[in-house]
């Protein structure tokens, strides 16, 4: 159980001593904007050399559709922001795209999406 003195990096993404991952798959990962950036750093942290990560979510551009994810703009991804954050990994794929969706009631219709696809080196 995390006590008072627990770093908050670990409550957002726990690390077991020695556990790396050979794949991971993040779908629609909104939040705070330091939140995001320890998630992501705790993402590149536990896969393994030559793991791959598989990144799905919802762009900025989201906010002029209105077809569900966050209305926070700080809680979308960009392209840069996403280059950046994952920049010590192989990129093989960082793509924006628009498609029409139907996953529910909250997100259905067209949406602006982000694809990022990346080997921890």
């Amino acid at each position: 159980m995390p006590g008072r003195n627990t770093p908050p990096a670990t409550l957002i993404w726990p690390t077991v001593s020695g556990v790396v991952w050979p794949g991971m798959v993040a779908l629609t990962v909104p939040s705070l904007p330091i939140v995001t950036a320890v998630a992501f750093d705790g993402m590149q942290r536990t896969l393994r050399t030559g793991g791959r990560l598989l990144l799905h979510g919802y762009s900025v551009d989201q906010l002029a559709f209105g077809t569900g994810g966050p209305s926070d703009p700080a809680h979308l991804y960009t392209d840069t922001l996403l280059a950046e954050a994952f920049a010590t990994m192989e990129i093989e794929e960082l793509r924006s795209y628009e498609a029409v969706i139907s996953e529910g009631a909250g997100h259905s219709g067209r949406s602006a999406l982000v694809d990022l696809v990346a080997t921890k080196r």
